[in-house]
């Protein structure tokens, strides 16, 4: 559920704990954007994925490319070849190729869903790293988890800076507060099919005590 972009609806400080040992955040005013895969809760930004996409989704995507190239791939026949073969001809006979084809294009894409999935796992947390605050200043379990057992900090932003809120569009699932979704099943689907909510704000309703709201780098 993201924050609206009515500020009365954003908490009046949002909070960040930190060890002992991070006053540096305070003295040179500088924090980390973590990513997703460097948190504690291993399934964060980590939807399950089923499939590169719906099957019928793949299956348009295929026909829908099939006349740009069949025409590609008949211009590059020699020119002696295209006089004894008409374009039509050349057309239907690839055309029933392709479709005879398509069950073993669906079970390659099924076969690569694994790999992509570690890609893009490894892509997202090159390229995002997450701002992860929290609405309660005085949660025992976070003094504990993230504050080195009490001995700790944490600091107060005020969530209303325009830091917080530089979104390009209506769209942008980035640079603003997000507050986060804390849901009893994982996300699952196909990679076309999730939102970015699915993959940067959903965490399991174990840890709903954190009431965090996260921020992907403003640029």
């Amino acid at each position: 559920m993201a924050i609206k972009d009515d500020l009365d609806s954003v908490p009046r400080v949002l909070y960040k704990y930190f060890a002992p040992e991070r006053t540096d955040v305070v003295s040179r005013r500088l924090i980390r954007y973590t990513p997703l895969g460097a948190f504690n809760d291993p399934f964060e930004g980590r939807p399950s994925f089923t499939a590169l996409a719906p099957e019928e989704e793949t299956r348009e995507t295929f026909r829908s490319l099939m006349p740009t190239q069949t025409k590609h791939a008949y211009n590059d026949l020699s020119p002696k070849v295209r006089s004894l073969l008409p374009f039509k001809a050349f057309e239907q006979q690839l055309g029933q190729f392709a479709a005879s084809q398509e069950p073993q294009l669906l079970t390659l894409l099924s076969n690569l869903t694994p790999l992509m999935r570690t890609t893009l796992h490894k892509k997202v947390d090159e390229l995002i790293g997450v701002l992860s605050m929290s609405e309660v200043p005085d949660s025992l379990l976070m003094w504990s988890h993230y504050a080195a057992s009490h001995k700790g900090f944490i600091v107060g932003f005020n969530p209303r800076h325009p830091y917080f809120h530089e979104r390009k569009g209506p769209n942008d699932e980035l640079r603003h507060i997000r507050r986060i979704d804390y849901r009893e099943t994982r996300p699952r689907g196909a990679i076309t099919a999730l939102e970015g909510v699915d993959v940067f704000l959903v965490k399991s309703g174990h840890w709903n005590y954190e009431r965090e709201a996260h921020i992907a780098p403003p640029e």
